[in-house]
């Protein structure tokens, strides 16, 4: 025969609270994104045309983000650190130079270099 049970009582625990409007208020918010970058940045620029664009300089390249969607585009045509690139107002062109004293202007779309300018010798 089996021998008799104890019905054990269960314990009950108050209810957390409810959701209040402080806590609806930072749910609101998304978690930013991080990039990591090879070395030491020197320069962010904003673009004028598309307000979620900007372009990074560091190391020997430049790199073109979305704050939405990551990387947008690489451009890697430099042989020291680069240094203040900058979109121009229409969105179309970017320059940039380098340690050397080498300038260049490109071509976003494709991202050809449409100008070198060399320092005086």
């Amino acid at each position: 025969m089996a021998a008799p049970y104890k019905k054990v009582q269960i314990q009950k625990y108050p209810l957390p609270p409810g959701k209040t409007d402080e806590s609806r208020y930072w749910k609101r918010f998304k978690t930013s994104q991080t990039y990591k970058e090879v070395a030491s940045v020197t320069s962010i620029h904003f673009s004028p045309i598309h307000q979620h664009d900007f372009a990074v300089t560091a190391s020997t390249r430049i790199q073109i983000y979305s704050s939405i969607n990551g990387v947008k585009k690489t451009i890697s045509r430099f042989k020291d650190v680069v240094y203040s690139g900058h979109i121009r107002n229409d969105g179309k062109l970017l320059v940039a130079g380098d340690a050397t004293g080498l300038i260049q202007i490109f071509d976003l779309s494709s991202r050809a270099i449409l100008r070198t300018i060399r320092k005086h010798q």
